[in-house]
């Protein structure tokens, strides 16, 4: 006799497949994105399609349990895009076994955004004459949107911030000038540079001929270059120098942390470089006789990932308030790429729920997320990677949201104690009021009693005093 055993295994078409939007991809740097199915029994396979010239770093795929039953499928697939991608399609698609029973197809699609730090081109218009009116504008491609755009001469900032172009007249001073236009997005900094070559008008004034002389046998300062920052390991040693053409030869004098090191030199040799005695900006000032102080500054640092200056690492939030995440880095190497990212999904970008506010000093840089209109959904880890040509450094901040009720009842309590305190100090000086009110009017009574009837005059004194004891009592 044989006997058969029928297994019944349900099974459940995912209720739905998602790709996070929006799909955000950083131009030549690692990013992520993240396909999601809901509730399938058996949980659904992700397969991804997509341009096969998007570099492809790694997917990983993992299940979570909803409940007894239904599973959720999460695919997180690591990419390194161009510019040339923008605009393309990438697809996600489940596969599973209920799927396939009863034939369905469940895809799902999403445009590729490329992000990319400012392009610029700086265009002159005018022509190179003395005094002539000359105008450049920095024409700048960038996605997203700058925040910031700053001009230089040299090192020096003309003040002059968030404007597209500049407007001057040129001055024979203003020879083999370096002016710089420097622009800020979300991703990144770029600069770009045009060297201005004033050429003299010997119908203004015999004094421009003499200065062209003048300037032939006395040459002004120019640095010759080399690198600005000197990457070091700990422990090792570094050399300094700042080469000058100039004629007559200028006095080089070194200054580190507003203090002087060493005069009459081109070089400075450090010996065994340690972190917070020798790191930072070395500056070499060209002393010329005839054009005055010139000054170049070196960085020096060491080839560390982004050093985190150490924050709060746990906040808390009401729901429906705003809160601000802060995080600080050291500016000693230039940042390749700096974001904001919560814990196993893609970047934060700002919109409506979130603003990132980026500020750089001398020394630090720092990154600040707002998050707006809190609610449950936003509690969690939040990632602060920040990335350099040695690698990244990534700080984790741990948000806690409150539910209104406590808020309620702990403000509740707070203005209530408050008021409360205010209530009873009120009634404290009301009583004390009245108290003194009273005793004053049985004084004039009695005062009036004795000025009035002198044989009662006694009853009245004896009567007042009663009413002083009972009072004390």
């Amino acid at each position: 006799m044989k006997y058969f055993v029928l297994f019944l295994i349900e099974i459940e078409i995912p209720t739905s497949l998602s790709i996070d939007d929006p799909v955000v991809l950083i131009e030549n740097v690692e990013s992520f994105v993240i396909c999601r199915s809901t509730n399938g029994m058996p949980e659904a396979k992700l397969t991804w399609n997509y341009p096969q010239s998007i570099k492809t770093i790694s997917k990983v795929d993992y299940a979570l349990i909803s409940d007894e039953s239904l599973r959720n499928s999460i695919s997180n697939l690591s990419l390194i895009a161009n510019e040339s991608h923008h605009g393309k399609s990438i697809q996600c698609q489940a596969h599973s076994a209920a799927i396939e029973t009863l034939n369905r197809t469940l895809v799902t699609n999403q445009t590729i955004r490329i992000h990319f730090q400012p392009k610029l081109k700086l265009i002159f218009s005018g022509n190179e004459n003395e005094n002539s009116n000359v105008t450049i504008r920095c024409q700048i491609e960038s996605r997203p949107d700058v925040y910031r755009i700053e001009w230089f001469n040299g090192t020096h900032s003309l003040q002059r911030t968030n404007q597209t172009q500049i407007n001057f007249t040129l001055t024979r001073f203003m020879h083999r000038n370096l002016l710089i236009c420097q622009a800020t997005n979300q991703i990144g900094t770029t600069n770009q540079s045009i060297q201005l070559n004033v050429n003299c008008n010997y119908s203004i004034s015999s004094t421009c001929f003499f200065f062209f002389i003048f300037e032939s046998i006395l040459d002004r300062p120019v640095f010759v270059e080399n690198s600005s920052v000197v990457l070091v390991d700990e422990g090792e040693s570094a050399k300094l120098e700042c080469l000058v053409d100039s004629s007559p030869r200028c006095q080089i004098s070194w200054i580190f942390k507003n203090k002087l090191l060493i005069e009459n030199v081109e070089s400075v040799v450090i010996n065994k470089i340690q972190s917070k005695k020798h790191i930072g900006f070395y500056v070499c000032q060209a002393n010329h006789s005839i054009f005055g102080l010139f000054n170049r500054t070196i960085r020096v640092a060491l080839k560390t990932p982004p050093e985190i200056i150490e924050q709060n690492e746990i906040y808390s939030g009401y729901v429906q308030q705003s809160i601000s995440l802060v995080c600080r880095l050291s500016k000693d190497l230039p940042l390749e790429n700096l974001f904001w990212s919560r814990q196993d999904q893609t970047n934060i970008l700002s919109n409506h729920k979130y603003r990132i506010n980026r500020n750089e000093s001398k020394d630090f840089i720092q990154s600040e997320l707002i998050i707006e209109n809190l609610s449950m959904k936003d509690q969690g880890i939040y990632l602060c990677t920040a990335t350099n040509q040695f690698g990244s450094s990534i700080h984790q901040i741990q948000l806690k949201i409150v539910h209104f009720k406590y808020f309620f009842f702990r403000n509740l309590f707070f203005y209530g104690s408050i008021s409360l305190a205010i209530l009873l100090t009120c009634v404290f000086i009301s009583f004390i009021f009245l108290n003194y009110s009273k005793q004053h009017h049985h004084r004039q009574l009695t005062n009036k009693s004795s000025l009035t009837d002198p044989t009662n005059s006694s009853f009245h004194k004896q009567l007042t005093q009663i009413d002083d004891s009972e009072v004390c009592l």
